[in-house]
């Protein structure tokens, strides 16, 4: 087992990252996060910017030194609002729910929901707290990693 020191805020953004124009990798030697954009993967050639040049070490060393962070899935945080959901007691509020994450537009109509419930909206964040904590050390456990936050 690899034993790392990583960054804790850095990680938790870089894994829930949702954005299509970016790329999160962890460095094995480090811990250090690396976030690429499009713009950086793209200018590789150009040896004066600092982006293009991490982008190019990242890619001569995917996979032995740098491994990809996984994106935010948006099916897991469907499933986190059911699971939620379902350990309501609140009636009313359960139900508004599972209203409002029918559709396209779901997230939202969500959060919008719980924003007018303060003590819903707490048991949400601290029970999708704990999903994404288990979600990361399961990543961590796949990839052989024993991990010291800072």
């Amino acid at each position: 087992m690899r034993c790392l020191t990583i960054n804790r805020a850095d990680f938790e953004e870089a894994f829930e990252l949702g954005s299509v124009d970016a790329e999160a990798y962890l460095d094995l030697e480090t811990g250090a996060v690396i976030l690429l954009t499009e713009d950086d993967r793209f200018s590789v050639d150009d040896s004066s910017d600092d982006g293009a040049s991490l982008a190019a070490q990242v890619e001569a060393e995917f996979e032995t030194r740098f491994i990809s962070i996984p994106r935010q899935d948006s099916r897991e945080g469907y499933q986190d609002m059911e699971r939620f959901i379902a350990t309501l007691e609140d009636e009313h509020l359960r139900e508004m729910l599972e209203v409002a994450i029918q559709g396209s537009g779901a997230f939202r109509r969500f959060k919008d929901a719980l924003y007018r419930h303060p003590d819903g909206q707490k048991a949400w964040y601290k029970f999708r707290d704990a999903r994404v904590e288990a979600r990361m050390q399961d990543w961590f456990e796949m990839h052989d990693l024993d991990v010291t936050w800072v």
